[in-house]
């Protein structure tokens, strides 16, 4: 009964085949670029907004 459960364990990590390097890179260089541009273009919004705020604010 006691080495019934380490089978099961050995068998499970059998089964989950870890992802390849290559894949993963190719999969998170992507997303990080993505994040990068969406940051990017996050900061522009705010420095445009508070620009266009002092604008409005320097016209009134």
């Amino acid at each position: 009964m006691e080495k019934a459960p380490p089978r099961n364990v050995d068998a499970s990590r059998k089964s989950w085949t870890p992802p390849q390097p290559e894949l993963l890179r190719s999969m998170s260089m992507p997303r990080l670029s993505m994040v990068r541009i969406m940051w990017g273009l996050l900061c522009l919004a705010v420095q445009e907004s508070i620009l266009f705020a002092q604008r409005q604010g320097f016209s009134n």
